[in-house]
């Protein structure tokens, strides 16, 4: 699963791709917490999903060292997604945060999208690398049969307001 929240950089930047950005589950370290149970909230907070094991990807600054002091921790975690999963809005009042959650079924697509650049988030990028490199906990997301879509892979996207998104 992945979730898809706007970004004001992309908008600010005029990406060719709607500012509404595929990204993995995600949010800051609260005082006394660790990342790993940071995950487990932002999964319920953001997705509605109680996860499982948790497999470390990576620790890493998104750029070099010195031009920002964000570091980022990386995981995958194991989850029955409901069958009522996709499309799930998500986020906390306070934070305002306008999410959608999607399924990505087969594997294969994710793939795809990260070659084109419609998953252009780095942690997702690495995170689905990842996964490709190991297989760690997906071989059922790797056997999973496609499910028919409007367009070959992805499309027709619908915030979690109704607005429809296309990807251009």
């Amino acid at each position: 699963m992945v979730i898809e929240q706007f970004r004001f950089g992309p908008h600010l930047r005029g990406d060719v791709n709607p500012p509404w950005v595929l990204e993995p589950i995600a949010g800051r370290i609260d005082p006394g917490e660790t990342a790993e149970a940071t995950a487990i909230r932002e999964a319920q907070e953001e997705a509605g999903l109680t996860i499982g094991t948790l497999h470390h990807v990576a620790d890493y600054y998104p750029s070099p060292p010195g031009a920002v002091s964000e570091f980022l921790m990386s995981y995958i975690a194991i989850a029955d997604l409901p069958d009522t999963a996709a499309g799930l809005g998500g986020g906390v009042d306070h934070e305002a945060e306008d999410i959608r959650s999607h399924v990505i079924p087969p594997f294969a697509c994710l793939m795809e999208l990260v070659s084109t650049g419609e998953a252009g988030c780095g942690p997702l990028v690495l995170s689905a690398l990842w996964l490709a490199q190991t297989g760690i906990g997906c071989a059922a997301v790797l056997e999973t049969p496609p499910v028919a879509r409007p367009y070959p892979c992805w499309g027709g996207r619908t915030d979690t307001r109704g607005r429809v998104k296309r990807w251009t």
